[in-house]
């Protein structure tokens, strides 16, 4: 007699059409789109273009230090102040040095860096942010490119928190 019950209720189910999602397949369906959506949000939150300018802070301050050495040993010491354009030109003083492109000594805005000194007096590269003048606050802010500790908010990816 137990066999025929449990056929019975075999039948019964194998007979029973499915009408639609139940409240709990519905509910996983709207948390794995919502984690979904919250990956996708985090990852393009960032714009692209601070993105870009962020990569070229970062790969400037490896490149142009070694630049800027390179120029000293083979022309005269640059002093503070000065543009880094000089290593973008030819020098007929020396004619074997070899000019870098200006975009390998500018920032993301196209201003050039410059020759500055940090609060100990040692020689940095340094931008005047995106207004090219000293002082500023997120973008305009200035910044010590050998110096990560000077960097902006904005340049270490994060943005400034309003109040």
């Amino acid at each position: 007699m137990h066999q025929k019950y449990i056929k019975k209720y075999r039948l019964i189910g194998k007979n029973r059409k499915k009408r639609g999602l139940t409240l709990i397949e519905i509910a996983l369906v709207l948390a794995a789109i919502a984690i979904i959506m919250g990956i996708l949000y985090s990852t393009i939150s960032t714009d692209p273009l601070d993105k870009a300018k962020i990569l070229r802070v970062k790969s400037s301050s490896q490149t142009i230090p070694i630049l800027l050495e390179n120029y000293e040993f083979e022309n005269p010491s640059l002093d503070e102040g000065a543009s880094l354009e000089i290593l973008s030109k030819r020098n007929p003083e020396n004619p074997g040095y070899k000019p870098v492109k200006k975009d390998a000594v500018s920032d993301p805005w196209g201003n050039f860096y410059h020759i500055c000194r940090d609060e100990y007096g040692t020689k940095q590269i340094c931008s005047y942010g995106k207004d090219n003048e000293m002082g500023g606050e997120d973008e305009n802010e200035d910044f010590i490119l050998t110096d990560e500790s000077s960097w902006p908010l904005w340049l270490s990816g994060t943005k400034k928190e309003d109040g």
